[in-house]
């Protein structure tokens, strides 16, 4: 029997710093998503946060995949840069 104030020590349940460390590392992703320039934060917002595919961004945005591509991998990029600025 487990102490009900406890909880079961073996629980897969995430340690709630760890919950807090991960809102904190998604709420400075969204924040810097949205200082992107606007042809990345459309295709980030539309692949990467709503799980669309390229295929389906493209259709939307009227550009083909290839531009797509291009422009997620800028949007990568640019990303990464700015949060190694953050961290670093």
């Amino acid at each position: 029997m487990t102490n009900p104030g406890i909880g079961n020590l073996t629980d897969r349940n995430p340690n709630p710093l760890e919950v807090l460390s991960s809102k904190e590392k998604a709420a400075i992703v969204n924040r810097e998503v949205f200082k992107m320039p606007e042809h990345m934060q459309v295709v980030t917002v539309l692949v990467l946060m709503e799980n669309l595919s390229q295929k389906g961004a493209a259709e939307i945005l009227g550009l083909s995949e290839a531009s797509v591509s291009r422009h997620l991998e800028a949007a990568k990029n640019w990303l990464r840069e700015r949060l190694i600025r953050i961290i670093y």
